[in-house]
């Protein structure tokens, strides 16, 4: 599962005779639930190359929040603009045993998608006339590409040789 946040916009101020002045923020995001399917020969004793393959769906969401300030709960809660996409890709790795207990992950990854419809901060504009918002939405693939650096830990070797080492 992944959680991306990318972007946000709020606008302080007069709503309109409906809402008055109040604090409207809307975050743009995406989740996506990606099964993997992962191929890793063994290759020697401390490098593991690896091949992924990953599919699933991704939702891509704007939601809402109209608050009186800042510090206040919010009045309303909503989801402007919602949608469902498939999403698949490709990715490949390499991790390097560093000790029993670290593993040095580092991995490219492609995501590609079906085309969805979605907003950005910038397809978003307050209309003094209407008092409301103008939303231009876009609509394309929501395709794109990861690069990764990690580190893995076995808790139960680590603690191990911690204690070891006192």
């Amino acid at each position: 599962m992944e959680w991306n946040h990318f972007g946000s916009k709020v606008r302080e101020g007069f709503h309109g005779p409906g809402l008055e002045d109040v604090r409207v923020k809307r975050n743009f995001e995406n989740i996506k639930l990606l099964g993997l399917l992962r191929f890793k020969p063994d290759c020697g004793e401390n490098i593991f190359p690896y091949f992924d393959l990953v599919l699933g769906p991704g939702y891509v969401y704007t939601r809402t929040n109209i608050r009186e300030s800042y510090f206040d709960e919010p009045i309303e809660t909503f989801f402007e603009l919602d949608e469902w996409a498939f999403m698949y890709g490709f990715g490949v790795g390499n991790e390097f045993i560093l000790s029993d207990a670290v593993i040095l992950d580092v991995f490219f990854r492609t995501i590609k998608s079906t085309r969805i419809d979605y907003l950005t901060p910038s397809s978003v504009e307050f209309n003094s006339t209407t008092n409301w918002y103008d939303l231009n939405t876009k609509s394309s693939a929501f395709n794109h590409v990861t690069f990764g650096i990690g580190l893995k830990f076995y808790f139960d070797t680590f603690l191990e040789e911690f204690y070891n080492a006192l």
